[in-house]
């Protein structure tokens, strides 16, 4: 499967996603009820082989009171 640079870099936040819920001891099913969402959608956050939006990824790290910094150079 070929990816995109912007795929390859949202890949990388959800990685950093998850470990993030990982050093702060969030579960799926903590992060989702934050969110307001189905622990299954957090799954997909999860999920690399799944195209997760932006938005939902910056939602997400907010929760966890990380921000998400996009910047075009």
């Amino acid at each position: 499967m070929k990816c995109s640079g912007f795929r390859r870099w949202l890949l990388r936040q959800g990685v950093l996603l998850a470990g993030e819920m990982v050093r702060q001891g969030i579960r799926k099913a903590d992060l989702a009820w934050a969110l307001g969402i189905h622990p299954p959608q957090v799954g997909r956050l999860l999920d690399l082989g799944h195209a997760s939006k932006i938005g939902s990824v910056e939602a997400a790290l907010s929760v966890l009171g990380r921000r998400l910094d996009v910047a075009l150079a």
